[in-house]
């Protein structure tokens, strides 16, 4: 998706399918998002409180 249509559809598509299946993601993963989804536009729509943040994925 995000080689052959577009990064920014393929990122909101990959946020959608971490939020739906509420796999945990570490902090220095979601800091990463934050700075994807702010260059793309939109640093909310990875902040809006649904991603599973926790400190450390074992």
């Amino acid at each position: 998706m995000v080689e052959r249509v577009d990064a920014d559809l393929g990122f909101r598509l990959f946020l959608r399918m971490l939020k739906a299946s509420a796999l945990p993601i570490g902090l220095r993963d979601h800091q990463a998002f934050l700075a994807v989804g702010e260059r793309f536009g939109y640093p909310d729509l990875v902040d809006e409180g649904y991603l599973h943040v926790v400190p450390s994925v074992p």
